[in-house]
């Protein structure tokens, strides 16, 4: 930006935001705020195509989870059991995610 200014720079981000650890949703919500005083252009990566995939065919958990989903949907679990200030416990069996409240 210092060798060559613009009045209008953006951003290009290349996707894979999720699954990729236990902060998924701190991943988004971080992107979502960036937007708002940034111009950028978000790149769906495979892993959110694999998410879209999944919430129109549920069936296809087995395989998210495979590369990472699990992670992305515990994220949004457990930060909306927090704050609400829930205390949970999270277990995981096949395909199933249980959560119960300690």
């Amino acid at each position: 930006m210092k060798a060559r200014p613009t009045s209008e720079a953006v951003q290009v981000l290349l996707g894979d935001y999720i699954d990729r650890g236990s902060s998924s949703r701190q991943v988004i919500d971080m992107l979502i705020a960036r937007r708002r005083n940034h111009n950028l252009m978000l790149l769906k990566g495979n892993h959110e195509e694999f998410a879209l995939r999944f919430l129109h065919n549920p069936l296809l958990l087995s395989q998210w989870k495979s590369i990472g989903g699990l992670n992305t949907v515990l994220s949004y679990v457990k930060e909306i059991t927090q704050s609400q200030g829930i205390d949970t416990r999270f277990s995981v069996e096949g395909d199933e995610v249980a959560v119960g409240v300690d």
